[in-house]
């Protein structure tokens, strides 16, 4: 499967959802307005890279991407909750890093595909931390860009090419992305769930004493 080809799949599948009444449940809140900004932004910086070194190279999508993720959590209003992200982001970072890091150096005890695990239990983390896409967005997206940057940093040696932000990425992050709203998703659905059996007790309780 070509690269970026995931990525292009899980994109046209969310722009139908949203267009079909399911916004809400993909993007919480997000207005069209930052959607298209987002949307617009990165369809201009696609075609540029930037040259760090000669043997590394960052998209300049992955710039746009951590700009936004930076914005969201400097624009909470909860220094709490913000420090929060922060600290979730650095963990699934060092996830991103350490299954990265291990697949390369000796690719043995492997759970789903070495290209695949890194961004599945990273989104499982982030689905886990938060259930609001804002945040899962803006932890995933600087664990991702942070964790390959570390990555590409040991294998970029000057005989192998350091790329973060190429199609590769992309897919991985999406991916990591679409798990976080799973399994946010059913964390939700689990704690109403909880709280009408809880509140039904309750009712019953009451009832018999009475």
């Amino acid at each position: 499967m070509n690269a970026g080809y995931v990525s292009l799949w899980l994109l046209l599948v969310v722009l139908i959802l949203n267009a079909t009444g399911w916004k809400r449940v993909i993007t919480d809140d997000l207005s069209w307005l930052v959607i298209l900004l987002f949307a617009g932004g990165w369809m201009i910086l696609s075609p540029f890279h930037l040259q760090i070194v000669p043997y590394f190279i960052v998209e300049w999508t992955m710039i746009w991407l951590l700009f936004w993720a930076v914005l969201v959590i400097y624009a909470h209003r909860d220094r709490y909750h913000a420090t929060f992200l922060l600290f979730g982001a650095g963990l699934i970072t060092v996830i991103w890093f350490w299954i990265r890091k291990m697949y390369i150096m000796d690719p043995v005890f492997v759970f789903i595909h070495p290209n695949w695990d890194a961004p599945f239990v990273s989104g499982l983390f982030a689905g886990i931390m938060s259930g609001r896409f804002k945040d899962q967005y803006a932890m995933l997206a600087l664990s991702a860009g942070f964790g390959e940057v570390m990555v590409q940093y040991i294998v970029a040696d000057g005989s192998k090419l350091g790329h973060i932000g190429d199609g590769m990425w992309w897919d991985r992050w999406l991916c990591a992305l679409l798990i976080a709203r799973i399994v946010g998703g059913l964390a939700a659905i689990l704690i109403r769930l909880r709280a009408k059996l809880r509140w039904g007790g309750l009712h019953d309780r009451g009832g018999h004493s009475s």
